[in-house]
């Protein structure tokens, strides 16, 4: 096909069975890198073979559609699966092992055997069990405990006859040929192990593949910290809604389930250094649906605003679901963009509102505080209107991206935005009960363009005192829907 100039075919060859042409296509169509190097920070039990020893040689595009993978899945079961048979596909190993710590243990979490192909998640197989005190151990303990300890990749060319290993009961017994046994770290963080076996051919594990598994081993140490932070995230979500259930069909009345959930989500007296802020949430019946906080974790503070679909006690039960997703994320992860948080909340509120049986979503906008009156912010709601001092004119900034519980993956439709407040600027959110209420003589609505007007008229007030004014004016109105606002206003200086 080179021959012929047939590139289209030649790349689908190459792309196809890479690791069988690797070194076969001319310099007239290179499609592929080869990878050179070594695995820094191994230590290296007999001599892997070189690049120019190996019987296939494995490219850059092998390691980044790997990569791709590995990065696309948050599941944790599903992860384990994709990485597990990723590695021992790149790696030339006939079975696997992935080793997690949790709990201060090592735990075996899958198991990968190449022939006949079976991925196994296993779910918390103590290490120790799995080796020197079985009858039939499926690693060598000694050789992982080392690894542990050092933090060192090992790799053995010839377990059996070299190395410090060779007089382990479990070599003594299995008479592996090839063992590899690297950390998963990221950033300092030791996350786990992979334990790779060929027990067919000495020298399996070639300086080339253990080149793409060092370049690998970073992606799935931090595809594992966001699965397991996903994990824990649904299993807390799961709680929190299965204690919502028990007070369901406890002797509680619909009202005072209402007032529990207002009482216990809303705070009170929101505060932040450097603004002055003043915020309210009125339900329409007896549970209302919408959703305001002001939260701060490690030194890193966020506003929020949303609105549930509808009205009653399953809104009541999606908005409190979300202020628990919400605070589960930034507390684990406090410098998160909000585009991350809410693609991370996301996927949990969209499996618990099918259980629920209901058609909800929620509209939210969420935004992280900067630097000097900075905030980045994401989600889709009703605009946001910003008062600018120095003009005392208003803008109206227009939200994008997606409602949260519709689809069960929207972090392709979410970006960042960026706003800055001047000293004495003032932000002002709110839900559509407010603009939606319609006047008592039914001639016309509230609307976007009176709210605006408004916040020209008393932008220069304090917040409290913006905040009253609305809602003064609201009283000539009838609402049909919850009422919530804030007023959010940059101070002279920040403290």
């Amino acid at each position: 096909y080179e021959q012929w100039g047939a590139k289209a075919k030649l790349k689908q060859l190459s792309e196809a069975h890479s690791q069988l042409l690797a070194g076969q296509i001319g310099a007239s169509f290179n499609t592929s890198r080869t990878l050179s190097g070594t695995l820094a920070g191994s230590t290296f039990i007999g001599s892997p073979m070189s690049s120019t020893d190996a019987p296939n040689a494995l490219d850059l595009s092998t390691v980044m559609k790997a990569a791709r993978t590995i990065s696309s899945e948050i599941v944790l079961d599903k992860l384990l699966e994709y990485m597990m048979r990723i590695v021992v596909e790149n790696a030339g190993a006939q079975r696997g092992l992935l080793i997690l710590k949790q709990d201060k243990r090592w735990l075996i979490q899958a198991k990968l055997e190449s022939n006949p192909e079976l991925i196994q998640v296993l779910g918390n197989i103590p290490l120790e069990e799995a080796g020197g005190h079985s009858e039939m151990p499926e690693l060598s303990v000694s050789i992982v405990n080392y690894v542990i300890r050092t933090h060192n990749s090992v790799v053995l060319n010839d377990a059996v006859h070299e190395g410090l290993f060779t007089q382990s009961a479990y070599i003594a017994k299995r008479q592996p040929k090839s063992i590899l046994c690297i950390p998963l770290i990221n950033q300092g963080r030791f996350s786990g192990i992979l334990y790779l076996e060929n027990n067919l051919v000495i020298g399996a594990f070639t300086a080339d593949r253990l080149e793409i598994l060092s370049l690998l081993s970073s992606q799935m140490a931090v595809s594992i910290e966001n699965a397991v932070l996903y994990n824990n995230l649904e299993q807390q979500v799961a709680t929190r809604t299965q204690e919502l259930d028990k007070a369901l069909n406890s002797l509680w009345s619909e009202m005072e389930l209402a007032k529990q959930i207002q009482t216990c989500l809303l705070p009170k007296q929101p505060t932040l250094a450097g603004y002055d802020i003043a915020a309210s949430c009125e339900p329409f019946s007896e549970v209302g649906g919408d959703y305001y906080d002001v939260i701060s974790a490690d030194g890193h503070n966020w506003i929020v605003i949303g609105d549930v679909s509808g009205h009653g006690v399953t809104s009541g039960l999606v908005m409190m679901m979300v202020q628990t997703a919400i605070h589960t994320v930034i507390t684990n992860n406090p410098t998160a963009s909000p585009s991350y948080v809410l693609a991370a909340i996301n996927g949990i509120i969209y499996n618990n509102i099918i259980k629920m049986d209901e058609s909800k979503h929620m509209t939210i906008v969420l935004l992280a505080e900067g630097e000097k009156g900075q905030f980045s912010f994401a989600g889709l709601h009703e605009d946001i209107l910003l008062f600018r001092a120095a003009t005392g004119e208003v803008e109206q900034i227009e939200t994008n991206g997606f409602w949260v519980g519709v689809e069960t993956d929207i972090a392709y439709l979410l970006s960042d935005n960026a706003l800055s407040l001047e000293p004495q600027d003032c932000l002002v959110l709110y839900t559509d009960g407010i603009t939606e209420a319609r006047k008592r003589n039914k001639q016309g609505f509230f609307g976007l363009e009176q709210l605006v007007e408004q916040l020209e008229t008393t932008g220069h007030q304090t917040a409290a005192e913006i905040h009253a004014g609305i809602l003064e004016t609201l009283k000539n109105y009838q609402t049909f829907d919850d009422v919530t606002l804030m007023v959010v206003k940059r101070a002279m200086s920040l403290s």
